[in-house]
């Protein structure tokens, strides 16, 4: 009987407790409390920059619930289409993944075992999959990729900020099944479409609040 899987496996949950997503702040001021009331012309213009910085930091909202809303929707594969390669079935599962390589590498171990163990898949190759071959491949067939605001000292591998947007992809998508590559490359065109908005948004606000 085929197994069903999807894209992405990923366990995270729009509404979890992890940290949210940080509020880009102003600068410090170093302004003294007793400073005198701002000229009238200088009040509108601030008031205009607060409603400008309020609007960016509500589209930046809207922008990680979006992307959020189309990870939620999952892509189905039939892992008897990846033709019983190891490498196949494990790009199909580590596709759209938000894990940390270390959760990503146990997962994808559990339940492809678990699926060869139950007869539900059949694999090409003789040798037992274990934790290190695992890793080997989804380092060699995939990569974990940001979508969200940039951290330069982020861990790529193991990182799990939320604001980052992690995710898994395959470097070759003609390991995916034919059904679902077109599915799979039109998904990634939409985050990469939101992923340069919200670079666009957050380099506007540090702007804003940078003037204000």
């Amino acid at each position: 009987m085929a197994t069903q899987t999807r894209i992405p496996s990923s366990s995270q949950d729009p509404n979890s407790n992890r940290d949210k997503i940080p509020k880009i702040s102003s600068p410090t001021s170093t302004t003294p409390q007793g400073r005198k009331k701002l000229p009238s012309s200088l009040q509108k213009l601030k008031n205009v920059e607060d409603k400008r910085a309020e609007t960016l930091e509500k589209e930046l909202d809207a922008l990680f619930r979006n992307y959020k809303k189309a990870m939620a929707e999952k892509v189905y594969v039939e892992l008897s289409q990846c033709g019983g390669s190891r490498n196949a079935v494990i790009a199909v599962l580590l596709e759209e993944s938000d894990l940390p390589l270390s959760k990503l590498v146990e997962e994808i171990h559990d339940r492809l075992n678990g699926k060869v163990g139950s007869g539900a898949i059949v694999l090409a190759e003789p040798e037992p999959v274990t934790y290190a071959t695992v890793k080997t491949i989804i380092l060699v067939e995939g990569h974990r990729v940001t979508y969200g605001l940039p951290n330069a000292d982020a861990n790529v591998s193991e990182d799990y900020t939320e604001s980052c947007l992690w995710c898994w992809e395959t470097k070759n998508l003609e390991l995916l099944p034919q059904s679902v590559r077109g599915q799979v490359g039109v998904r990634r065109m939409c985050r990469r479409r939101i992923h340069d908005r919200i670079i666009a948004v957050s380099g506007n606000v540090l702007a804003t609040n940078y003037i204000k």
